[in-house]
Parts: C-alpha cells; structure tokens; sequence
C-alpha cells in the first residue's frame, strides 16, 4: 500500500490533468444521449408481445389514439349546445398532424331504413336545430348502440368522447417528433376550445398521450429532483462531514463519475427510457459513500497530528481494501439487473454499474492526488458523531443479548409479512395526481370508458371469409358474452354491424337484430356500407384489408396487471372451450397484456438475478475474507434487511411491480458496503493488533462506525429525495433502496456486533481476563 500511495503522490499532476481531460472528452456523448417517450421501450422490440401487437396493426389501424370526454355541468345531460361543440371539436381535430381518422358520437355513422332505402349518415348532422324530440332520440340511439356505448356516450347520457387515431412512423427517430407535435396541436385546440366553452369539462388521455407525458415526467424528474439531491446531500455533508473542502471534492468525484457514465453511454447513441432519470442521483449517492469513508479517516488523522502525506496514506491504507470490495460487490448487484426483461432496467444497471466503478476510481485515485497537492487545514474537526460512536457501541454490547433478542423478534414477522407482497402492477398509475393525465384518465375511466384495451383476431379458415353465417355467429356469440363479464365496460365487433345492416334490411324489425344467414347476403350488406362511408371512417379498424379476418376489442375498467392476465386466461378459456370449425382467435393482443405478462415473468426473472448476485457477491467477501466463517456471516446482514424493508413495504404499499421487483439485485451490492467496512475492522483489530471480541468491536465502532452512519444517511436521503418522484417506477425504487439501506445500518450497528460478541469467542474477553489475573486463586480452585 505504501507504494501505491508513493506513486499516486509524485504523480498527482499528471492524474489530475488525465482525469479532467478524459471526462472532458466522455462528457460529450451526452450531446447525443436521448429518450424515448413510447412505452413500448419497457418491452423491447423482440418482445413476443410487441411482436403480436405489430402484426395486428399491420392488419389494422394502429392503437396509437388521444382520447377526449367532453362532459356538461355535474347531473345535466348533453344538451344541444354541449352535442354542438362536440361536433366543432370533432371537425377540429381532424386537423391533428399524424391523424388517421376522428370518432366521436356526432359522426358515428348510423344505419337505418327510411320506406325502400338504407340511409348511412351523421348520427347528429345539424347539432344546432335540434328537437327535444330529436334530442331524446338522440340520446335514446346512443344508449341502444353497442359502438358508442360505454365508449363514446356515457349510458347516462352526462359525457361523450372524441377519439383520434393517429398513424405514427415505425421509426422510433420519427415517432419521438410525432408524438409532441400531434399532443401540443390538441392541447392547444382545447385550451381554445375551453375558453368559448367554459362550462364544459374536457379531459384527455389516450395511448399517445401517455407516451408524451412519460417523456415528460423523465424530463421533470432531471430538473428538479437531480438539483434537489444534490442540494440535501451537500447540506447533510456539511453538517456530518465539517468541511467544505471535503465537500467540494466529494462533488466533484461525484460530477466526474456522472459524467463519465452518462458521456460513454452517449457515445454509444441509445434510446433510453424515463426510468433512467435515476441514474445520476444513484451514481451521486454512491460515489459521495466512497468519499466519505476516504475524508473521514483523512479529517481523523488530521485531528491526531498527523501531517497531509501521512493522513492520506494512513486513509488510503485502512480504507482501499475495503472501498475495493464494497464498490465490486456494488458493480455486481446492480450488473445482475441484466437479468431483468425490460431493456430499460438493464440499460440502468449497466449505467449505474459504470458509475460505480469510475466512482471507485477517482475516489482511491483522483481524490488522494489533490489531497495530496491541497495544504494542511488551518482548523480540523473531527466528522459529526465521532464521540458519540463509542458510547453507542459500549451501551449495545453491555446490552447485547436483549438487543440480540429484539432483532430477531422484529425481524421474524417483517421477513413473513415480505412474502405477502402483491406482485402486480398499473402502468396507469405510473403517474401520481400531479400529472393532469392521470386525473383525466381516473375521470374517463369514472364516467365514459375502461382504459385498459384488449384486441382478439378473429380469422376465418378453411376456404370460408368474415361473411360466412358461422364466422359471424361465432363473433356474435363471443362478443355477447364478452359483454356479461365482469370487469369488461365496453365491446365492438364486427358482428354489431352485421346485425344491425341486417334489422335494417328488415324494415328495421329489432327481431332481426343478428347476423345475416348467408353467405352472399353477408358480403352485400359489408359492401354497401363500406361503400356507404365517408373519406377516413372505412372499416380498416375492424376488418382487415383481405376480408379473411375482423377485430374483437374489449375495454376494460381501471384495474392491475395481474388482473388483465386473469381477465385474458378466463377469454382463452371459454374459447378453447367454444372452438368452431373455420374461425381461430388469437390470444388477447395489446400493451396491456404486454406488459402483465413482462411483470409477471420479470418476478422469476429477477429471483434468479438475486440469486446471481448473492452467490457473485458471497464469492467475492469469501475470496477477500480468506474466512468460510467470516464469509457467512457476512451474508446475514446483507439478506436481512431486504426482507426488513419488503416487510415493512407490504404493511404500507403491499404491491412489488417492475420497479421494486429489482430493488433486491440493487440493494444487495450497495448494503453489503457497511458489512465490509465493519468486519475489516472488527478482523484487522481481532487478528492483527491482538485486540479480544469486545475491544475488536469498539475499535470497529469508533473507526468506521462514523462513517456508516454518514454515508448511510447521505444514501437514504439521496433515495428519499428520489421517492418524491411523481413517476411511480423511480419513487417505489428511492423509498425501498432509502428503507433496506436503513435497515442494513440498524442491522449491522446493532445485530452484528451482538451476533460477533456471543458466538466468535475465539480469544477470551479483555474484562474476564483482567479479572482471572486480579483473583489467581479463585480462578485455580474452579
């Protein structure tokens, strides 16, 4: 070690010149890093998921739409003037850049008899000379319609919708331009139309807009939460640490280490995702620990009397071991985020794990060159808490079997409750009530229509087409008892046009409200009202362009992840059970069900990322340890307090979604840093100054117990800042990562040292043997 430090000191020009000119040439690839604001990033493009969902839209229209509900004053239904703006809105917005085509109830194209003639017009043609005959019949239509029931007229009558559906590039390059530019022009439609009709209440939601305001949260969270997390980690070191030196190195190791991450990542050219706006203030959080253990020893030393050279040695010396292991076992955990299925959480572990270790490298090279060029503080103090550590250590090993005890009762149950968990997940509540997004969604999901989307291809084989009577009585039937399950607000299907073309053959006789009988007739009636409908209202949403197969779509009420899958699993149920010879009907299709399925398989995926880490990890302490024992004991502190902090979890939050379901992987590598830390001193005490158990353990308290409860506080305050988040992914990881960090410090303040002193009796206690040598006699007669 003392060549190290030698060599680090007659070349610290030269280090600190080479760091500042590498970051300098990093930093510039972050010119070219960039975020995706579609939520299909989460899955991958390779997802089979994904995959289904661009064969259906190949077949179809897309499912990229804005959603608008438009509602009067509360208890008043749509009115003449209310149905008169719905339709100036509507005609407005097919001016949207990217749209595809406009659905609202004012335009719905609807079908009736009238003598001889079938007539296909505006549901409401003249909004404004309306009846109150005409208005009742109105509203009397809409509530009849299965298309614009619970979709785009609310049974009461109190709301109605407008959706538009955009035809957005496959390149993702064009897509990110698209989305804002279709999003700004319809948030500035309604602003204007708010204004000329204040009464009205407009709400917006859709596809699309949850992509943009996903961007826009990532956005938010680097602005405010970034500068926030820098802002208390500084005041806390200030306060702990008691040196502004101190502190303006720390943050400098901590811009170099950020920098370097984010830069080399840039130059890579990659498409990152909102959840990596947590990547700075982890990589902060992580390199200030670093520091401090390296600033507290040096500013102890200081104290002493001992010059600049020999603190910085001596810090160097009692720390390189032990910040060597603690950022490799950090590098681990997080790297064993790869075994995550969402590309966006590999990409962060990948991120932080680079972080961590340019963080390890200019905290053991960087930060000792310029302590070693700084001059000597005209006044040291010693770190915050430094007097209060051993008297804190003596008062839990004079009590250590009742401490010993009550962790073990505590922990017990919070480890049970951890098994408890909901694993589950709402990619709707992503966003907190913050967002006006999510406010609307709640209130369309209320008063209008379900928001999670579910789509069935339903093809015909064997030689028959979509106008076959069996085709469409299978579609009948499987739309009609899609309508009775529960949790389903809303179904259209092809089948509802068929039947209702064919009442209006009839004369408009509701007895003939069903398929037609045949195959002829069923091509006419599709022909003549296909042919019937105006320019951007064409059947391509529902029927595929070779007739061979139609579109079932089901919107379902608010609900979780877990509860689609069980939703979709029912769907496949009944139809393998009601299979029809020339029709097949694909699994359930959508972003949805996409992402259930990436939640549910990700919980698998993620306990063997854990176990990856633990055994990379307990790898690594047995090989530094050269101790099986000593090995194992370590892992006890670093299991625990993942299962303290989920216990606690479930008695507040009690769901583990794609976020939370990686804190473990992460954690580990980070809590697993006190451990280290605490047994190096306890062992370096024990075996090399010949200290006994309790003397080991005071020394381990007094030395690194300062800097443990430091950098533990600067973490959990860095990931507490995190929880503040309004973007539900990074706000579950800052309060878990901020709750299992605190608890790793409880854990291995209090139970390990207790843990040490019952069970590691190799060498007799200082007090007994001071007492044996003080009464010889007594000690021979026994």
């Amino acid at each position: 070690m003392d060549r190290y430090t030698s060599w680090v000191k007659a070349r610290a020009n030269l280090i600190i010149v080479c760091s500042i000119a590498a970051f300098l040439v990093a930093a510039l690839g972050m010119l070219s890093l960039r975020f995706s604001t579609d939520f299909r990033v989460y899955l991958g493009e390779n997802h089979p998921d994904v995959q289904e969902i661009d064969r259906l839209e190949e077949k179809f229209t897309k499912n990229e739409t804005l959603f608008i509900a438009i509602a009067p004053p509360a208890d008043h239904q749509l009115d003449q003037r209310t149905l008169l703006a719905v339709a100036e809105l509507t005609r407005a917005l097919w001016d949207t850049p990217h749209s595809r085509r406009v659905d609202s109830l004012t335009n719905y194209q609807y079908s009736y008899a009238e003598g001889d003639e079938i007539l296909v017009e505006d549901l409401i043609a003249s909004p404004g000379s309306l009846s109150e005959d005409e208005l009742a019949t109105i509203h009397d239509i809409a509530a009849s319609e299965p298309f614009l029931e619970h979709f785009l007229y609310a049974p009461d009558g109190q709301a109605a919708g407008i959706q538009v559906t955009l035809h957005l590039s496959d390149s993702l390059e064009e897509r990110m331009q698209q989305t804002p530019e279709a999003v700004f022009f319809v948030r500035s439609l309604l602003s204007e139309f708010q204004t000329r009709y204040p009464e009205l209440k407009v709400h917006l939601a859709g596809s699309v807009m949850m992509n943009q305001v996903m961007g826009e949260a990532a956005v938010q969270d680097i602005l405010y939460l970034v500068p926030v997390c820098y802002f208390v980690i500084i005041l806390l070191m200030l306060l702990l640490l008691r040196s502004i030196t101190g502190v303006a190195l720390t943050m400098g190791v901590v811009t170099l280490s950020n920098g370097f991450a984010l830069g080399l990542t840039g130059w890579t050219d990659p498409v990152l995702a909102p959840i990596i706006g947590f990547v700075p203030n982890a990589i902060l959080v992580i390199a200030v620990a670093d520091c401090i253990h390296i600033l507290t020893t040096y500013y102890s030393r200081l104290a002493e009397g001992d010059s600049v050279s020999d603190a910085v040695s001596s810090s160097l010396s009692q720390n390189f071991k032990s910040i060597t292991l603690t950022s490799l076992t950090s590098i681990a955990g997080f790297l064993c985020l790869n075994f995550n299925e969402s590309p966006p959480y590999r990409d962060l572990g990948n991120m932080v794990a680079l972080g961590t270790l340019f963080a390890y490298g200019l905290s053991v090279l960087l930060l000792p060159a310029i302590l070693f060029k700084l001059p000597r503080p005209k006044k040291v103090r010693r770190p915050g808490f430094s007097r209060l550590m051993p008297k804190f250590g003596r008062h839990v090993l004079s009590n250590r079997y009742g401490y010993f005890i009550g962790c073990l009762v505590v922990a017990a149950p919070l480890g049970w409750l951890a098994t408890t968990n909901d694993l589950n997940d709402n990619w709707n509540n992503y966003f907190d009530e913050s967002f006006q997004l999510r406010k609307d969604s709640d209130r369309i999901n209320e008063v209008l229509t379900g928001l999670h989307r579910l789509d069935f291809e339903v093809k015909a084989t064997d030689g028959k087409s979509i106008n076959s009577p069996d085709y469409l009585a299978f579609t009948h039937r499987f739309v009609s008892w899609l309508r009775d399950m529960s949790g389903v607000r809303y179904v259209s299907g092809l089948s509802d046009t068929m039947s209702r073309l064919n009442m209006n053959m009839h004369g408009d006789d509701p007895a003939y409200y069903s398929p037609p009988d045949n195959d002829f007739l069923g091509a006419q009636y599709l022909l003549f009202y296909e042919m019937s409908l105006p320019y951007g209202l064409d059947m391509n949403h529902q029927v595929a362009f070779d007739k061979k197969s139609s579109r079932v779509t089901v919107m379902l009420n608010k609900t979780t992840s877990e509860q689609v899958l069980k939703i979709a699993d029912s769907i496949s149920d009944w139809l393998e059970k009601n299979e029809v010879p020339g029709v097949e009907v694909s699994d359930a299709i959508g972003l949805d069900v996409a992402f259930g399925n990436i939640a549910r398989s990700n919980t698998q995926s993620m306990l063997w990322g854990t176990l990856a880490a633990f055994a990379v990890i307990s790898l690594i302490l047995a090989m530094a340890n050269k101790s099986l024992k000593y090995g194992l004991i370590s892992l006890l502190p670093n299991i625990t307090p993942a299962f303290l902090a989920f216990g606690v979890w479930a008695l507040t939050v009690d769901q583990v979604g794609l976020a939370t379901s990686a804190v473990v992987a992460m954690a580990i590598g980070i809590i697993v840093d006190d451990t280290i830390h605490f047994l190096n001193k306890y062992r370096y005490a024990k075996e090399t100054l010949g200290k006994s158990v309790q003397s080991s353990l005071e020394y381990a308290y007094g030395t690194v117990g300062v800097a443990m409860v430091i950098s533990t506080v600067i973490l959990a305050s860095g990931f507490i800042v995190l929880g503040f988040s309004p973007f539900e992914p990074t706000s579950h990881l800052g309060n878990l990562l901020a709750l299992t960090i605190v608890s790793a410090l409880v854990f291995d303040l209090i139970f390990v040292p207790c843990f040490l002193y019952i069970f590691d009796r190799e060498v007799v206690d200082d007090m007994a043997l001071a007492e044996a040598l003080s009464h010889p006699t007594q000690g021979q007669s026994g």
